[in-house]
């Protein structure tokens, strides 16, 4: 059963994200920071980057893109269900059903070996993906390969815009996304 797991983001393709500073741009602008309707808005990027590291919770719009590579079925990602939540999917080798959003809104079954997870549950024609639970560390070591990756650019691209706090930009991304804690089997 081919599959490829994938980071993606709901609002954007990913090939938006080939810039160096484009995804920083978009948690930064999602992230404000205050919880206002309309917050005041910063003297300079510093500023936004500053309000970045003091959010009570970074929020990554968008999550993981689940696609079957042999089928072609794409689970996109989907609103309230961000990058922030990647871990969760460690919760189906548990036999977890994991809420993964709504517009539409994936639905997760367990079927014997595999987890169904269907493109939208409130829309069930189709075909869903039949994802083995004991693929996932496999697959979620990659997406965390990314994230390292994104936090190394984060770094780099901070050492020359922001160098007063690049440290505590990385550290509190790499907090919020848990990127370094260890991926433990079957706990999310």
């Amino acid at each position: 059963m081919p599959t490829c797991l994938q980071i993606g983001c709901w609002f954007c393709p990913a090939s938006c994200h080939r810039g160096k500073s484009a995804p920083l741009a978009v948690l930064t602008s999602y992230n404000k920071g205050q919880r206002e309707r309309r917050p005041r808005a910063p003297k300079d990027s510093l500023e936004q980057v500053g309000r970045l590291v003091a959010s009570e919770c970074v929020v990554a719009p968008g999550g993981l893109r689940i696609r079957d590579t042999g089928t072609g079925v794409t689970v996109v990602p989907v609103c309230c269900f961000g990058l922030e939540n990647w871990r969760d999917w460690l919760g189906l080798m548990n036999g977890d059903e994991p809420w993964l959003g709504h517009d539409p809104s994936p639905r997760v079954e367990h079927a014997g070996s595999v987890a169904r997870v269907w493109p939208d549950g409130d829309r069930p024609e189709g075909l869903p993906i039949e994802l083995p639970p004991a693929q996932l560390p496999e697959l979620l070591g990659l997406i965390r390969e990314q994230l390292v990756g994104f936090l190394g650019a984060v770094e780099a691209w901070g050492a020359s815009y922001a160098p007063s706090i690049v440290g505590a930009v990385v550290a509190k991304l790499d907090e919020d996304f848990a990127v370094s804690a260890p991926l433990d089997r079957g706990r999310s």
